[in-house]
């Protein structure tokens, strides 16, 4: 926890102006491409889904840049980790 507080507290709450536009641009091409540009014809989308590609591909550009935050084997393998870690943690709690 303490590395985490040191990464996130320090290095980025320091330097948020500098990656503010990187997570802007990521978001907005993330938004478009799982919702679409299409102004006119409506279609369903899981929320979900959406959601978590959103929240991580802007995530990792902070750290990693826009090839690995869009790389979407990279993106199956890290939820695949989340979610043995946390499967790990309850069993092992």
């Amino acid at each position: 926890m303490t590395f985490i507080d040191k990464v996130i507290g320090h290095g980025l709450s320091r330097r948020l102006d500098c990656i503010q536009a990187d997570m802007f641009d990521e978001i907005r091409q993330s938004v478009d491409s799982t919702v679409g540009l299409d102004h006119i014809s409506w279609r369903e989308i899981n929320l979900n889904q959406t959601l978590q590609l959103v929240i991580d591909r802007s995530g990792n550009r902070a750290f990693f840049g826009p090839s690995i935050c869009r790389n979407e084997r990279y993106l199956r393998s890290l939820n695949r980790f989340i979610l043995s870690m946390g499967a790990a943690a309850l069993v092992v709690g």
